[in-house]
């Protein structure tokens, strides 16, 4: 059993095209992903344009009322409604299923170690903001109320700690994209 370095979440495995559906969108106001484990993010839309999706707290669970739609696949910083670069678009990668993304796992903001009985289970997701991997979007085993994702499979071994899963985002959760 090892302990694992969280890493920013990301596509796992394709479409049965063999490719990762994205498209593209203008970035909200005020919004900034510049590097590091941040470039990963995780973005909803606000009045149809990409902001980094809320949590309900800093290392809290996903907010109920957000739907996500990728995550962003480059960095980027104050793109305002006056700034010259405010209508270039971003890369996202779609969440929408058959796609499957991994991501590291904890228990409300604690390690975890990865178990069997995760598999087909539905979790949360949770932004950490301190600690080993901040910034990072994790599979939160402790949040099973306020769900977006179903695990598929463990990536990581049995028993490793902070591991990573294949999952996909529920579909009831996620803009339809016709996938």
């Amino acid at each position: 059993m090892a302990t694992i370095t969280r890493e920013p979440m990301r596509p796992y495995r394709s479409n049965s095209i063999g490719n990762f559906p994205t498209t593209s969108f203008f970035e909200a106001t005020s919004q900034s992903v510049l590097s590091g484990n941040n470039v990963n993010q995780l973005v909803d839309l606000s009045s149809g344009r990409i902001r980094k999706a809320n949590a309900t707290a800093p290392n809290a669970s996903l907010a109920a009322s957000v739907t996500p739609v990728g995550i962003v696949t480059e960095p980027f910083t104050n793109r305002t409604a006056t700034s010259n670069n405010k209508n270039t678009q971003l890369e996202v990668y779609t969440t929408a299923p058959p796609v499957s993304f991994r991501a590291n796992v904890c228990l409300n903001r604690a390690d975890q170690s990865l178990t069997a009985a995760m598999v087909g289970s539905k979790y949360g997701l949770l932004n950490l903001s301190s600690g080993g991997g901040s910034g990072i979007w994790t599979v939160n085993f402790g949040q099973t109320t306020n769900t977006y994702v179903t695990v598929l499979s463990l990536i990581d071994e049995i028993g490793d700690v902070n591991g990573a899963v294949e999952f996909t985002f529920e579909n009831d959760k996620v803009l339809p994209w016709g996938a």
